[in-house]
């Protein structure tokens, strides 16, 4: 077995139970739209009113119909109307689509007045390239290392340590799906790893995921590098990872295009999911998507979500501030914090965005290079936490776009890092349900001594988590 270093290279520095009610998707409008930020999401409000009245100017809808309306009588339905179906919505009974630009108003009328229509949703999202802040995604690149290596993160959760003692636990024979900006198709850290993937967003070649961001690439490198003598080594190395398309080149997307990628995962049967991403606000019809998924057995993690976060040595700034694009590599981890804060900031805490609000998906919270939980990352239904790096300590170091490496920080690595250790965990019991699973990962977590709505049951252990199982 090739030995690997388990240290950063030369140039780096060194369960709250949550119940809620279901919404019904005929009382509530959404208005979603979402983005990555940073490493997570967050994005437009939820707009409540009759289920049948979309607001705002954007000509794309989503339109929800009645039980046992097939989806060739929803084609037709639209196609009266003048709009343009963009894609199917299997999980919540609908379509996306996009209303006649010169004749928007009398074919919404049409729709809300059909009697196989629950429901008309506003479909929005906003620009990303509005000078920063929350609406931008930046990875930022690094050199690659001249050695192999663990980076920091899967080193404080024991991802070696399982490497070492069980040669045959690599992830083999499980498939996992990330919900991104794609993936880097000919990366040489992740190419043999790649079993396929999805396009979901609306007129885009559904065949082609390839990443033009760098964020899911990051997310990739952390869950499922290979161990191959280049770059890092990933938690579960000889896993095989699907891409699912939901977010451009400046991590926008719309719901529509979320759904649609919860279906086609739904479709291929996919066990395990990442999300490092989310929404500030909630809607019906993702909550609905996610409980469906959950009900056919699919474990889901998400990010936490990154609050904003005020600093005295960075003047200020939020979830995306930092100097991201800054620095070369070299004995620095390139500069900035594109999480944002540390535990040392005052930080403008809201609550977990969703999906990982919901009681039906892991929610994770990041940790710094000190074990603590970062400033950034939000409080509330946090189920447990692990590395996601900070401006004071190290960022995590991973693939990136374009074949490159790349630095990051944020909820939305510490996710990839729970998503990695449970790609191992079910190898050894493919038919773990989502509550053993999360049974398991609280058990054997190791307390912070923070708050329960910070951290969690705590910082994961991918060895304790092992050891219980072969108990």
């Amino acid at each position: 077995m090739l030995s690997i270093e388990r240290r950063q290279p030369t140039f780096q520095t060194a369960a709250v139970s949550h119940a809620r009610s279901s919404h019904n998707v005929a009382s509530i409008v959404s208005r979603i739209g979402f983005r990555v930020v940073a490493c997570l999401v967050v994005l437009v409000g939820l707009m409540g009113g009759g289920a049948s009245v979309a607001t705002g100017n954007s000509i794309r809808k989503i339109v929800v119909f009645q039980a046992g309306i097939s989806a060739q009588v929803q084609q037709q339905v639209v196609a009266r109307s003048g709009s343009r179906v963009l894609s199917l919505l299997s999980l919540i009974n609908g379509v996306a689509i996009e209303l006649p630009t010169e004749s928007a108003a009398q074919a919404l009328v049409a729709l809300q007045a059909d009697p196989t229509v629950v429901g008309v949703y506003d479909d929005l999202t906003n620009s990303g390239q509005d000078g920063g802040g929350d609406n931008v995604i930046v990875i930022t690149p690094a050199d690659p290392p001249t050695q192999e290596f663990y980076p920091w993160g899967l080193d404080t959760i024991h991802v070696p340590d399982v490497h070492q003692e069980d040669p045959g636990l690599k992830g083999s024979g499980v498939i996992v799906a990330i919900l991104d900006t794609g993936i880097d198709m000919n990366h040489p850290d992740l190419s043999k790893s790649i079993k396929g993937g999805y396009n979901a967003m609306a007129g885009q070649d559904s065949r082609n995921y390839q990443d033009d961001n760098g964020h899911g690439t990051h997310m990739a490198g952390v869950i499922a590098a290979r161990m191959n003598h280049l770059g890092v080594v990933g938690a579960a190395y000889q896993a095989q990872i699907v891409a699912v398309k939901v977010l451009d080149q400046y991590g926008n997307g719309h719901l529509s295009d979320l759904l649609n990628g919860l279906g086609w995962i739904s479709t291929n049967k996919i066990r395990v999911v990442n999300m490092s991403l989310g929404f500030s606000e909630d809607s019906p019809l993702l909550e609905q998507a996610i409980q469906r998924l959950y009900e056919a057995g699919v474990i889901m993690v998400a990010s936490a979500g990154n609050g904003g976060t005020t600093c005295a040595q960075d003047g200020g700034g939020d979830d995306g501030g930092g100097d991201d694009g800054g620095g070369d590599g070299i004995a620095q981890d390139g500069g900035g914090d594109d999480g944002g804060g540390d535990a040392d900031c005052q930080t403008s805490q809201k609550a977990v965005h969703y999906p990982a609000r919901y009681p039906w998906v892991i929610s994770v919270a990041a940790t710094n290079g000190d074990d603590k939980v970062t400033g950034y990352s939000q409080s509330g239904k946090v189920d447990v936490a692990a590395p996601g790096g900070s401006q004071s300590g190290p960022r995590i170091f991973s693939t990136n776009k374009g074949g490159g490496y790349g630095w990051g920080s944020g909820t939305s690595q510490a996710a990839a890092h729970v998503t990695g250790a449970l790609a191992l965990v079910l190898q050894k019991n493919p038919k773990m349900s989502y509550e053993e699973a999360m049974t398991l990962l609280q058990e054997t977590a190791r307390d912070l001594g923070e708050p329960v709505e910070r951290q969690g049951a705590g910082l994961i252990d991918v060895e304790a988590m092992i050891k219980a199982l072969k108990r």
